[in-house]
């Protein structure tokens, strides 16, 4: 139908995410000294993260607040359902891509080990993880659309994305 809260969502949407992510860039900060490769890799990713997290924690809230603005109780519980699935999707996608291409975890790892035993093993080994590190990948997004159809439709799927 014609309803005019539904055009407007993705806007507010997009500029409350956006000064979200300025407020979460004001988080990033470390104690960290040193330069160059004298410091600790995981502080500086944990301060990186922490921005993140703090960035999607004030962009749910106010998604909240917006989709109770804007829909009625129930059709602005079903939205909001679709945006924090979207948005839980996206962290879990950039947990799963750390994981795959992270030199701190298995996949890569299994990579480089392969190099002992020469050029043909790595191609394999890297064919190998990179049709493996697919899989997690849809599911997730899977998960994610079906749960958006379900819940909102096709308008649901849609603002999971934005």
């Amino acid at each position: 139908g014609d309803c005019p809260a539904r055009l407007a969502l993705p806007f507010w949407l997009s500029a409350v995410g956006a000064l979200c992510s300025i407020g979460g860039f004001s988080q990033v900060s470390t104690t960290q000294e040193g330069s160059g490769w004298n410091v600790n890799l995981g502080s500086l990713m944990w301060a990186m993260e922490k921005g993140f997290y703090s960035a999607g924690a004030a962009f749910t809230v106010f998604a909240m607040i917006i989709c109770e603005w804007l829909f009625s109780c129930i059709e602005g519980l079903r939205i909001f359902g679709c945006i924090f699935i979207g948005l839980g999707g996206g962290v879990l996608l950039g947990k799963v891509t750390e994981y795959f291409t992270s030199f701190d975890y298995n996949p890569v790892i299994s990579i480089k080990d392969q190099g002992q035993t020469g050029p043909a093993t790595v191609v394999i080994q890297g064919l190998s993880v990179g049709m493996f590190s697919t899989v997690p990948c849809a599911a997730i997004l899977g998960f994610s659309i079906l749960a958006c159809a379900w819940l909102g439709g096709g308008y649901g799927i849609a603002i999971a994305s934005v």
